[in-house]
């Protein structure tokens, strides 16, 4: 394999061939190719991502609301311990 400059990045691509086997474009379309099957893998993937991001997307903005709540909280701790710090 032939490897690229770092600065150079090429999309991802997915090619499939069959060896020793040569078809028309009108023939390979009446068929259930390699390609095909690596698209529905792909299909079914990119569906499986986009399932999943959702789902950690709601977690993220969960995580965040609590990230939140627990930073005033600590803010809160922070000044009584000062006070406290102060009257002693």
């Amino acid at each position: 394999m032939r490897k690229t400059p770092q600065k150079m990045k090429l999309p991802t691509c997915f090619m499939a061939f069959q060896e020793g086997e040569v078809t028309s474009i009108s023939s390979s379309s009446n068929s259930y190719t390699t390609f095909d099957k690596l698209q529905d893998v792909y299909d079914e993937l990119v569906f499986e991502f986009r399932a999943s991001f959702s789902k950690n997307k709601k977690l993220i903005s969960k995580l965040k609301l609590e990230n939140e709540r627990l930073s005033k909280t600590n803010l809160e701790f922070e000044e009584k311990l000062r006070e406290y710090e102060t009257n002693i």
